[in-house]
């Protein structure tokens, strides 16, 4: 099963350790699914504005679910997912 869903062609890409860690790449403006719905626990997103190098937003989500993800910012931007210890 792929982990991103709802993703129009070349609009966001995954690179995952399962479980613990996920980096998305939206090239512009979007927004995806991923599944997380066989994790538990919580991950915290942060999100990195790729035109001026600077993390421009922080939240804590909740595993088990589909987790709904759109693209901070219009030129590009990652999403980096890491798993709360």
């Amino acid at each position: 099963m792929d982990l991103l869903t709802e993703n129009e062609k070349g609009e966001a890409y995954i690179s995952a350790k399962e479980g613990e860690n996920y980096l998305i790449y939206f090239t512009n403006e979007g927004a995806v699914k991923l599944d997380l719905s066989k994790q538990k626990g919580r991950f915290t997103v942060r999100w990195i504005d790729i035109k001026n190098a600077e993390w421009i937003w922080q939240e804590e989500i909740n595993a088990g679910n589909m987790i709904d993800l759109k693209a901070k910012c219009k030129d590009g931007c990652f999403a980096v997912l890491q798993r709360k210890t």
